[in-house]
């Protein structure tokens, strides 16, 4: 009966190894572009909540074209 059953399972397995391959390759690259999916998203929320403050400190000191030299910093009264 073990004689029977290995053979059987090497049939199997000669017949059927490139299917199986195939499969677990799909599988794998199918996993891995969620993963890289999940993780941009992560990370663009993360650089997002970070730079928050910064593009808000940039609308604060945003000054219209024309209406501010260099000058005006040194010369401003504080």
């Amino acid at each position: 009966w073990l004689a029977v059953d290995k053979a059987v399972i090497e049939l199997d397995e000669a017949l059927n190894r490139d299917v199986f391959e195939d499969d677990m390759h799909a599988a794998i690259t199918a996993q891995q572009q969620q993963l890289k999916a999940a993780l941009q998203q992560a990370y663009a929320r993360v650089l997002n909540a970070g730079f928050a403050p910064v593009k808000q400190g940039a609308r604060t000191l945003a000054v219209p074209v024309g209406k501010f030299t260099p000058a005006d910093s040194v010369f401003r009264d504080y």
